[in-house]
């Protein structure tokens, strides 16, 4: 039998289905002599016949390899002869993806074996040539899935759309059959026949809708990708955009091993985005990806007029194509951040919950900040390599285009990028001097209104916008025809390129743009900023918040153009949303500036670059000092932040835009209105801009509560007075009446007087985690919508109350107490404004790349580790060695300054600076203060300890989770070898400790005996050995005292990373040996005492029942003070005394009664789910009710009747009990009694587990549905 694992990465992309599924189609159509197909049977495929059978051996060989060598094709025969010798089938079939070298044989067609002379001299000399030379052909199928849609079109006559979704489904079927077979015997095999076959297309045929399967595509939001028609394109080493095209037409050099990459992110995650700087080959390796796995994933490409709008549509494709796991929809998505980012972060989202859709896209670098769900996401960052930079050389050398003598030089030269690269051999010197020549053409030609359109097209282009061609004329002063035949011009000269479903122009790339834009402007008239101001009047409203920040970045001074072309647009446009869009894009723009300037006035602070995001932090913050001697710096640093001149350029548009605005206001939507709000935020707001919305109801009462609080939070924010009139215009008591009615779980609010001010009051009643998963979040969300809702309150105090009238926690711990002042709790649009500094500062700050911090870090970790290794010998030794502390003072230095670019918390707003990273934290501690942890000993021994543990996760972190694989070789051996140092010195220090001596005291006659390289290695050796015949001892007392109260138990004491106890620091767990599960309680009470005072002081103790040999962890307690009642998540210990825990379905069922009882009577406790309340609450109570039902009537038919009996009528007084079983379930919580409600609860979990398992043990009995 065949494997399994197929030749390209990942199940789903398995060239072997389609190639199944296309011979059953030709079997169905009679170009084969046989009835059906058996997919993994005793070939890759076997085909069955009245007549006999055929066994198909299927071998794919990706592109960029060479033709199929013979030698490998005669292996190939040679193993399908041996598999056919024992079965005799009448016929073998060898089906090869590529050609065999040196052979010309058409695709598609059966070649007998005889008359392929090159390969039959090379089997003929075979023992089983005679018999099977004959009897064999080779076919190579480079297509499967499109000769099928032609083979289905001709015989059906159907639309080739249609065949696309029969093909889809046959090789699903085939995919399905596969798995099955590789699991059955030979007499038990699966097969799909041809009348199987033609069922499914008929199935499919009666429910499909080609008008419904070409909505999107008749919409333009997509496209169908054309992988066979090549695009032989002249131009294309000289650099253009990456189409299909170009890779079947083979221009591309193939990589290898970067598109295996990301097939497996696509079949990790279902989306996967390649980025990297402009001209670095995203596209041509996203392409590359799509291409090499056509055979299962039907791919379309997203146009460019597609929007957010139209996910549904899109999603609709997947539905009638009839997508499946195994043969999903693909959809590609080229330069996302050209205002496809909300697009892409929905469409993820969707992936992220269906496994039959994928998208793979493309992102510039400089774009990650607008990809708002990059979680979702796998990023692979894959730089374009040698080989392909020699290709690219080779064939402009061969067609005399370059004037080169090679490729390496010019490779250095354009630092990787591919664009650059191409221009430097294209033309031999400067970029700028190609564009010169095709600028001078055009002022000799008097071409003017393709300089016109140049200019334009160039300002925009710089910055990744693109221009709408249907205003082009009124901008220009220019008829429809001028504007038409000039862009024909550019098009066809590869200045600008068209994106026909948009209608709008972009610059071939944004390095072109930028030189094209500097040399149209050398002129005296126009000016650039003449130009950047008709730009504005031509970007999109998706496109102009980047386009004005950007251009901002590139030169301040143009500022004024833009508040100018802005006033324009405004004065025509009059959209609210516009307006807010250029807004955020000045604040960006000129909190850019701002921040380069101010990284210039703190270098002579010497403040590590890590550091410069927390300064800024207390800058924006207005942090008040503290800790002077500590942070004293960044305070320095913080000053000179808030006494930089910032420009602030909204509110000069703001000014000039007061009568249109003051017009657009009164009509916009809400959703717009907050939105204008929030891009004021941090600017001066006009007083008549004020007064205007105080004129206008907003509806407050009728729009979605979110969004009312969503409104009052941002105006508060920004004009206090404003959020304050619109509520009074509805009423204080009546926001707050809507909120009682519509937020469930609140208590009623009151506002009091505080010394504060007045405080607005109100808690969280706690009815279960279920419902309320994050009570801390739940509390702080109240508290944000009561500062919302009430603009006047300078206070909220909110608890988070259990049913016992007493703040929900364990004892006189609260989960959640609060008593927030107003000028704590900042709206969210403050915060998101103030990660914009410090996502500015962390952008130009870090390094280029990821690689280039790696590789840093490894020319440290290689410099560190030996010296560090060899200092340590020497002071377990006793032996004074100086000689290092110079180097190590110089890698502590340099690891000052290593900063990791910002990942995505940073860029995406969900952190507020640059982290010191795990790899730099290893470095700077390992360099200086490790050694001082170490001459402190043993005084310092459990902070030591402490560190020491904390510095290896974050080795550990290290070397898991940072992307090694950048630079081609795998995780550095110096950070693998510093993490065995790591582990080895904490044995020392712990055991130091516990001894109270010097570390080289430890191991005295050790530390004189042995080799001056090797003192670490075997003095910790020796500590290990005395920790585990520790170990040994104790577990066998914890047995011990078991036995001494009369039962049995299993000890496995295990290593804790965590000071607890004395040393050896372990936590002791045991297994209590039961005959069933009811004498768990009892023997609890019996055991556990004993096992505190035994088990050493404040060692954690987790004690497991086990009944009939079978451990139950759900039933276990765990604690270092007080044993609780603690399910265990790891249990990997029970592995090692042969216990497999019960999966126990019983149980999860009593828990899930369990909790819906506890629900509904904490809801009866907090008289919640009644008239006038949320609407919520009665959901949720009804709901628990319904559970109790069917939860108990599942648990009563596992036992016998009169057990049963019995358990309805517990239950039922549990369930009637009103308030009393969650008030004395939380006054036990609090130390305040016994609750003998919850003891029966466990005491009949304890009756229905036994009896579960004496029904299972006896019949095997499954709990009902």
């Amino acid at each position: 039998m065949s494997s399994r694992s197929g030749s390209h990465a990942g199940r789903g992309f398995r060239y072997q289905d389609a190639v199944s599924a296309w011979l059953a189609i030709k079997c169905w159509n009679s170009d084969l002599d046989y009835g059906g197909v058996v997919p993994e049977g005793r070939d890759d495929a076997e085909l069955l016949g009245i007549n006999g059978s055929a066994f198909v051996q299927i071998k794919s060989r990706r592109s960029h390899l060479d033709p199929t060598p013979r030698r490998d094709v005669t292996e190939y025969i040679r193993q399908l002869w041996t598999r056919a010798e024992p079965v005799s089938p009448s016929q073998l079939i060898l089906i090869l993806e590529r050609e065999i070298a040196d052979a010309a044989m058409p695709p598609n067609i059966l070649h007998p074996l005889p008359n392929i002379i090159s390969i039959k001299r090379l089997v003929a000399g075979d023992r089983l040539a005679k018999e099977w030379l004959t009897k064999t052909s080779i076919l190579i199928a480079p297509s499967p899935l499109e000769n099928s849609i032609d083979l289905l079109v001709d015989k059906l006559g159907c639309a080739p759309i249609a065949a696309s979704v029969y093909f889809a489904a046959i090789a699903d079927r085939i995919g399905c059959l596969s798995d099955e077979n590789g699991t059955r015997t030979p007499k038990d095999f699966l097969s799909f026949s041809i009348s199987d076959l033609h069922r499914e297309i008929v199935r499919l045929a009666e429910t499909i809708s080609i008008e419904d399967l070409h909505a999107a595509i008749k919409r333009g939001y997509c496209e169908p990708v054309d992988f066979l028609t090549p695009f032989d394109d002249p131009n294309f080493y000289l650099g253009t955009d990456i189409q299909p095209g170009h890779v079947a037409a083979g221009l591309l050099a193939e990589r290898p091993e970067a598109t295996t990459r990301v097939l497996e992110a696509l079949e990790q995650r279902r989306a996967a985005l390649i980025t990297g700087p402009s001209g670095s080959g995203k596209s041509g390796l996203m392409w590359q990806t799509a291409r090499q796995s056509r055979h299962t994933i039907r791919w379309f490409r997203i146009r460019d007029i597609a929007t957010v709008e139209h996910v549904t549509e899109l999603l609709r494709l997947v539905s009638t194509f009839r997508a499946t796991a195994r043969m999903p929809i693909g959809f590609i998505l080229d330069d996302v951040g050209r205002a496809r980012s909300s697009l892409w972060d929905t469409l993820a989202s969707e992936c992220s919950i269906k496994d039959n859709v994928l998208i793979l896209g493309s992102l510039r670098e400089e774009d990650m900040l607008l990809v708002a769900r990059r979680s979702l996401t796998i990023e692979i960052r894959e730089k374009p390599d040698e080989l392909l930079a020699k290709r690219i050389w080779a064939e402009l050398a061969s067609s005399k285009r370059t004037k080169w003598t090679g490729w390496r030089e010019p490779w250095e030269l354009s630092s990787g990028l591919l664009l650059e690269y191409t221009h430097l051999l294209s033309q031999g010197e400067r970029l700028s001097l190609v564009l010169r020549e095709q600028v001078e053409r055009r002022v000799r030609e008097k071409r003017d209104t393709e300089l016109e359109i140049l200019r334009l097209a160039s300002v925009a282009g710089r910055t990744g916008a693109m221009l709408d061609v249907g205003l082009l004329g009124g901008v220009l002063s220019r008829t429809e025809s001028e504007v038409s035949a000039a862009l024909w011009r550019l098009i066809d000269e590869h200045l600008v390129c068209m994106v026909p479903a948009e209608n709008r122009i972009s610059s071939l790339h944004q390095i072109r743009a930028k030189a094209l834009a500097e040399l149209l402007h050398e002129t005296p008239l126009p000016t650039m900023a003449q130009t950047v101001r008709r730009a504005m009047a031509l970007v999109a409203v998706s496109e102009i918040e980047g386009f004005v920040a950007r251009t901002i970045a590139i030169n301040s001074d143009f500022a004024d153009a833009i508040i100018s072309g802005a006033s324009d647009i405004a004065a025509r446009d009059g959209s609210l949303e516009l307006v807010a869009a250029i807004l955020r894009g000045l604040d960006i723009g000129s909190i850019g500036n701002t921040v380069t300037h101010w990284l210039e006035a703190v270098q002579p602070l010497n403040l590590p670059k890590t550091q410069l995001t927390m300064a800024a932090t207390f800058a924006v913050g207005k942090t008040a000092e503290f800790m002077p001697e500590q942070l004293g710096t960044h305070f320095k640093a913080a000053s000179l932040l808030r006494e930089a001149a910032h420009r602030e350029y909204r509110l000069t548009l703001l000014k000039r835009l007061l009568r249109p605005l003051q017009r657009t206001l009164h009509h916009s939507s809400t959703g717009a209105l907050t939105e204008f709000l929030a891009a004021c935020i941090g600017s001066e707001f006009p007083e008549k801009l004020i007064k205007t919305l105080e004129q206008r109801d907003v509806g407050l009462l009728e729009m979605p509560l979110a969004n009312a609080v969503t409104l009052l939070e941002t105006a508060g924010s920004l004009a206090p007075k404003l959020a304050r009139s619109w509520v009074e215009r509805v009423g204080q008591d009546a926001l707050l009446q809507r909120l009682q009615c519509e937020m469930p779980w609140i208590s009623t609010v009151v506002l009091r007087q505080e010394p504060e001010g007045l405080a607005a009051c109100a808690d969280i009643f706690y009815i279960s985690d279920r419902l309320q998963p994050d009570l801390h979040g739940a509390v702080i969300e109240l508290c944000r919508t009561l500062l919302a809702l009430v603009p006047t309150a300078r206070l909220i105090i909110s608890t988070a109350m259990a049913p016992d009238g007493k703040p929900a926690g364990l004892g006189d711990y609260a989960i959640a107490q609060k008593r927030i002042p107003r000028d704590n709790l900042l709206a969210d649009v403050l915060p998101t404004r103030n990660k914009r500094w410090i996502a500015a500062i962390a952008q130009q700050i870090a390094p280029t790349g990821v690689s280039q911090y790696l590789g840093e870090a490894i020319q440290l970790l290689n410099g560190l580790v030996p010296v560090l290794e060899q200092t340590l010998n020497s002071m377990l030794r006793g032996k004074a060695d100086t000689k290092h502390l110079q180097a190590l003072g110089e890698i502590y230095d340099r690891s000052g300054k290593l900063v990791r670019p910002p990942d995505a918390a940073v860029v995406e707003g969900r952190a507020s600076g640059l982290r010191v990273a795990d790899l730099q934290s290893v470095l700077n501690y390992c360099a200086a203060d490790f050694l001082r942890d170490l001459l402190n000993l043993p005084t310092q021994a459990a902070a030591a300890y402490s560190r020491i543990t904390e510095v290896l996760v974050r080795a550990n972190s290290a070397i898991y989770n940072e992307p090694w694989d950048l630079l081609g070789d795998g995780r550095p051996p110096s950070l693998s070898r510093l993490q065995e140092i790591l582990e080895q010195a904490r044995l020392v220090v712990g055991a130091t400790g516990a001894r109270q001596t010097k570390v080289h005291l430890l191991n005295l006659r050790l530390a004189k005996s042995v080799n001056r390289n090797s003192a670490l290695r075997l003095i910790s050796v020796g500590v290990q050995q005395e920790i585990d015949r520790v170990t040994q001892q104790l577990n066998a007392e914890i047995e011990r005292i078991v036995a001494a109260a009369g039962y049995r138990a299993l000890a496995a004491c295990r290593p804790e990373q965590a000071i607890t106890g004395p040393w050896p620091y372990l936590v002791v767990n045991v297994v209590v040996l039961l005959n069933n599960l009811e004498e768990w309680l009892p023997t609890l009470e019996e055991v556990a005492l004993p096992l505190l005072r035994g088990r050493g002081l404040g060692r954690r103790l987790t004690i497991v029942p086990a009944a009939s040999g079978v451990p139950f962890p759900d039933q276990a307690v765990s604690g270092i003070d007080v044993l609780l009642p603690l399910p265990l998540t790891d249990i990997s210990w029970l592995g090692e005394l042969d216990l497999i825990p019960a999966e126990s379905p019983v149980s999860k069922t009593f828990d899930s009664l369990s909790a819906a009882l506890f629900e509904k009577s904490a809801i009866s406790a907090f008289t919640c789910a009644t008239d006038n309340r949320p609407p919520a609450e009665c959901k949720a109570l009804a709901s628990a009710s319904a559970e109790i039902d069917t939860e108990t009537e599942r648990l009563a038919a596992l036992l016998p009747t009169a057990e049963s009996v019995i358990l309805r009528q517990k239950i039922d007084s549990l369930s009637s009990a009103g308030p009393e079983l969650s008030v004395d379930y939380w006054r036990q919580m609090h130390g305040d009694g016994f609750s003998s409600l919850v003891m029966q609860l466990t005491s009949l979990k304890m009756t229905v587990l036994s009896a579960a398992q004496d029904c299972a043990d006896e019949h095997c009995i499954s709990l009902p549905n």
